[in-house]
Parts: C-alpha cells; sequence; structure tokens
C-alpha cells in the first residue's frame, strides 16, 4: 500500500487534485501533503482527533487561526491549498513551503534569518521527516531536498 491507495484515499484525492489546480500548487503535492497530516484516517478528517498541536482535519489546520476547521473536509482542503500557496508565495520554495506548513512560516523565516540560507539540517526531526517523506513520492524542487 502507498499514500495514493491509503485508506479512504480514492475519496479525497479529487477534491485534493482539484485545489491543486485551483491554486497552481504541483500535482498530488497536496494530496500527499494531506496524507502526511492525516493518514486518510476518518476520525481524523472528520475532526473527531485533535494533534498534539491542537489541529484538526484532513489538513490539520489550528483552530487558533482557521475557527471552522475539521468541519468541512473540502473547506479544509481548500483552507490548505490556499495556505501551502501563500507559504509558496512567501519563500518561492516549494520545499521551504512544506517546511512552512509542517513547522509554520515565521519558524521558518526566523531559521533563515539566522543561517542566511535553507537548511534542513537546522529544522526539527519532525519537519525534516515531513519535508523528506513528501519529496520523494512528489518530487518538487526546491533548496531542502535533492529531488
Amino acid at each position: 500500500m502507498n499514500w495514493m491507495t491509503a485508506n479512504d484515499a480514492a475519496q479525497w484525492i479529487p477534491a485534493l487534485n482539484a485545489a491543486e489546480l485551483r491554486y497552481g500548487i504541483p500535482h498530488n503535492l497536496l494530496a500527499r501533503l494531506a496524507f502526511e497530516e492525516c493518514s486518510f484516517l476518518p476520525d481524523i478528517i472528520s475532526g473527531a482527533e485533535k494533534s498534539s498541536a491542537d489541529c484538526v482535519g484532513i489538513m490539520q489546520l489550528n483552530h487558533v487561526y482557521y475557527p471552522n476547521a475539521g468541519q468541512d473536509p473540502v473547506a479544509d482542503i481548500a483552507t490548505g491549498g490556499g495556505l501551502l500557496l501563500s507559504l509558496y508565495n512567501r519563500f518561492n520554495d516549494w520545499q521551504v513551503a512544506l517546511a512552512g506548513y509542517n513547522w509554520g512560516g515565521g519558524n521558518v523565516h526566523r531559521q533563515y534569518v539566522e543561517d542566511g540560507a535553507y537548511v534542513l539540517a537546522n529544522y526539527p526531526q519532525e519537519t525534516k521527516k515531513y519535508v523528506t517523506e513528501i519529496v520523494r513520492d512528489v518530487p518538487v524542487t526546491g533548496s531542502l531536498v535533492s529531488v
């Protein structure tokens, strides 16, 4: 089994791919990100389970910033797509945008200011794994992982 055939992936891939088209996100990048966030598990998608960071839904959005997160998976997909695009527009790098989605755009920016470059080795282990695994399955060029 891979991420595209996992659990209920088939139910969500069309909406995720549509959001990719809408936002100009590389094909399957948002879908792979969603799998990394929720493994397409129904309890996570429905918002019944929260992450340790208090994030919910298919895109693991934080209620602090997205009060309706976890209520409508299709709306969450659109929100997550918009967030990923905004991170790409901020950093002009899909891999760094992925790091920002996982660790937070502010954290990625502060690390850049400290290092003078985007250096994956200086990110938290979770973020390193997150970016590396997504890019391994959906190769997008960027400054963090060789593809």
